[in-house]
């Protein structure tokens, strides 16, 4: 692996971490009634989302390992330690993109992308935490028996979206549409998840991330995401039978059980996500179109 993509996978991961975090920020914070602070949050992630395609895109297109390396976002349990959070994922994804060195346009552009909203937006950060202190308070974690499932479906979230530009590039949009309608479903049921923690005056907070499998061929990019889909049904049927929260304990069964037929899937048979999923998770290069290139 050359040097430039090096980086692009590091500036890569911190991107897609940062891009889930603020998902389940601006959620749990419109929920609570803060819709400025999700709406500058959201400013940010409408930048980091599609750049981290971007990257995605130049990484399969120019056929260059993609390291996607398991990491949780670390979302606050309230207004202000969700400011603290933010604030300390964007001096990490800040450094890591300071150290980046790329000669190529594409590259270069990047990068260049990914540090555009950097200064304003840590800027902000600071002015609103001015004089509030700088450490989050340790958060109980709540519902603990939902953390697996919670963290599988983030890493199912990832691996499904990387897998969809493997599938696009190689020529099979069908495939790729699948993989981008998985992807969909598990930003579904972690907004649901945000949701129903929301109405309980708090936040899911992901437990241990499983190891992300990103493969190059499509054949083996399908069997990496049917394996990560018998954990998540198998992390979300513990989760229902040990949570003692009747709605919470639902969502979980309703995922297992999502997640048992996708793991079975082939590509004869009708997607388990395709009633279910919002219609921009229908096609993947409409939202590439729509989403990623002018």
């Amino acid at each position: 692996m050359d040097t430039q993509s090096e980086f692009l996978n590091k500036i890569l991961r911190c991107e897609m971490t940062a891009v889930n975090q603020q998902f389940i920020h601006v959620l749990a914070l419109r929920d609570w009634g803060f819709a400025e602070t999700a709406e500058r949050i959201m400013a940010v992630d409408r930048v980091d989302f599609p750049n981290a395609m971007r990257i995605i895109d130049y990484l399969v297109q120019t056929r260059a390992p993609i390291l996607l390396a398991s990491d949780c976002p670390a979302p606050g349990t309230s207004h202000r330690d969700i400011l603290i959070s933010e604030q300390a994922l964007e001096q990490r994804l800040f450094a890591t993109i300071e150290k980046a060195v790329c000669t190529d346009d594409r590259p270069r552009a990047l990068v260049s992308a990914a540090r555009a909203p950097r200064e304003s937006y840590a800027a902000w950060l600071t002015d609103q935490l001015d004089g509030s202190g700088g450490e989050m308070a340790p958060a109980e974690v709540p519902f603990p028996e939902t953390a697996r499932v919670f963290a599988h479906l983030i890493a199912t979230l990832e691996q499904a979206l990387v897998h969809a530009f493997v599938h696009w590039h190689r020529g099979d949009a069908k495939i790729a549409d699948a993989a981008w309608s998985t992807s969909g479903a598990a930003m579904m049921h972690v907004a649901e998840f945000v949701h129903l923690f929301a109405a309980r005056r708090t936040v899911p907070l992901p437990g241990e991330m499983p190891a992300l499998e990103i493969a190059s061929e499509p054949a083996t990019a399908l069997d990496f995401d049917r394996r990560l889909a018998e954990l998540c049904a198998r992390e979300a049927t513990e989760a229902s039978d040990a949570c003692n929260d009747i709605a919470i304990a639902g969502l979980c069964r309703r995922i297992a059980d999502y997640s048992m037929q996708l793991s079975s899937w082939t590509p004869r048979h009708i997607h388990p996500a395709a009633n279910d999923n919002p219609a921009v998770f229908s096609s993947f290069e409409a939202s590439l179109r729509r989403k990623v290139w002018p």
